[in-house]
């Protein structure tokens, strides 16, 4: 969970990164709400899953790449 957790921080999925985060802090709390934040989190990654099938994602990372920095 830690290392999912912490790879969702170089991903940019924010959705997914808070309920790994909140998922992994209640297991180590042994957290009653633990089954729902599991939920949460599987839910998340189906959406996820869902997007990337339904986007070309991998065209949008390169325009992006394409765009002129701004500072």
């Amino acid at each position: 969970m830690h290392k999912l957790h912490g790879a969702t921080r170089y991903c940019g999925v924010p959705e997914l990164r808070t309920a790994a985060n909140r998922f992994e802090t209640a297991l180590k709390c042994e957290a009653p709400d633990r089954e729902l934040l599991k939920d949460q989190l599987i839910s998340a990654m189906e959406r996820l899953q869902i997007w990337s099938e339904q986007t070309d994602w991998q065209q949008l990372f390169r325009e992006q790449q394409r765009q002129p920095e701004t500072t």
